[in-house]
């Protein structure tokens, strides 16, 4: 008679033991973890070239960070958030981000060519032209960020002719409309025709009202050529979308103190004042500021730095010639005055040749007399 066996049934003698399904429920959460960490990512970046395409570029530079975090081997996300710096003049966190890809790809091709379209969107192009920009062309780099580097760089150089023939190959490219249609405007406001360059950038904020640089160009028009309280109330748009923009609030400060509230103008510069190194465009709004509230010592110590640092505007150097005059230094500005009055007069006769080059593009004689200007607005210096 046989004994019962006393060992417990195994009820299930196909299931595996109870330490592979831990394994595999650790390797699960671990996969699903990676997935959504990914997808975050990816989202992210969405987010990111989404926000570039509707013109918030500050929104680009506030994800930028998180988006790295997620995926800080994407070089897309590097080469976005330097492009976007790029493009808002914001040379400080350009350096710093370059810089950081440079340490981790020193070999990037990517990253050189970010740096040629630095140089080349200052107007320090390498070589020729056509050359330079058939270069990009071939290293696959997207063909409207070559057009909008070459049009700055172009406009730098006060080339108007070559940068309204860049625009055009870009607008007819049909890629990135609104931002073409920006520099169109921007160029027709260099020719002096406000009008139409007002329309090109109402036109952009009408589909993109958020659209930062639109918003700015606006603002700069309207407070040269209407209301200093219609400008402010663009800058208020732009400072609520970008509350870091050294332009908007630039452009805040000098809209205050064309309405006389000095007080309020320089409470909108202060924090931006009291930096190691300003911004030249900031330190040249506070001497305006000091020489409209008397203070002449003050006025000429921030005057006298921002010229150094820069070639000065006519309205820079009326402010110092004015400043050397309440100072009873008048020779110091009678000699600025006559230097203002020579460049404007060549700076007007260029602007007028470089229009009747692109209405007369086949004038040799155009071109020479255009030379010879420029030649001498070089020697003449700031």
């Amino acid at each position: 008679m046989q004994t019962p066996s006393t060992a417990p049934a195994n009820p299930n003698p196909i299931a595996p033991p109870r330490r592979w399904s831990i394994r595999r429920r650790l390797l699960a959460g671990s996969a699903a973890g990676l997935l959504l960490w990914l997808v975050a990512g990816y989202s992210a970046l969405l987010i990111m070239q989404r926000a570039e395409i509707r013109g918030q570029l500050s929104r680009v530079a506030d994800c930028g960070p998180w988006c790295q975090r997620l995926w800080p081997w994407n070089a897309q996300v590097v080469l976005l958030r330097c492009r976007c710096a790029r493009r808002t003049g914001d040379l400080q966190l350009w350096t710093r981000l370059t810089d950081t890809w440079a340490r981790h790809s020193p070999q990037s091709g990517k990253l050189k060519f970010e740096r040629e379209l630095m140089r080349m969107q200052s107007g320090a192009f390498t070589g020729d032209l056509p050359s330079q920009v058939k270069r990009f062309i071939l290293a696959d780099v997207d063909s409207s960020t070559i057009a909008e580097a070459a049009v700055l760089g172009l406009m730098a150089q006060r080339d108007f002719e070559q940068a309204n023939t860049t625009l055009a190959w870009w607008e007819g490219l049909s890629v990135r409309k609104n931002d073409a249609r920006l520099y169109r405007g921007i160029l027709l406001r260099l020719r002096g025709e406000e009008d139409r360059a007002r329309a090109e950038y109402e036109q952009i904020l009408t589909e993109f009202p958020q659209h930062e640089l639109a918003l700015t160009h606006l603002a700069d028009l309207l407070s040269e050529t209407e209301s200093p309280q219609r400008a402010l109330e663009k800058y208020g748009t732009l400072l609520s979308l970008a509350p870091r923009s050294v332009a908007a609030r630039v452009g805040a400060a000098r809209c205050l103190r064309m309405l006389a509230r000095w007080d309020a103008a320089k409470a909108v510069l202060q924090d931006l004042l009291n930096q190691p190194e300003p911004p030249v465009n900031v330190v040249q709004e506070a001497g305006q500021i000091a020489l409209e509230q008397g203070d002449y010592d003050l006025a000429e110590k921030y005057l006298a730095t921002a010229m150094k640092s820069r070639t000065p505007t006519h309205d820079e150097r009326m402010a110092v010639a004015t400043n050397f005059a309440l100072q009873k230094q008048p020779e110091r500005g009678l000699e600025l005055l006559q230097k203002d009055a020579r460049i404007e007069s060549l700076e007007k006769q260029q602007r007028d040749l470089q229009v009747a080059i692109l209405l007369e593009p086949g004038r040799d004689n155009l071109q020479v007399q255009l030379r010879k200007i420029d030649d001498e607005l070089s020697r003449t210096g700031p």
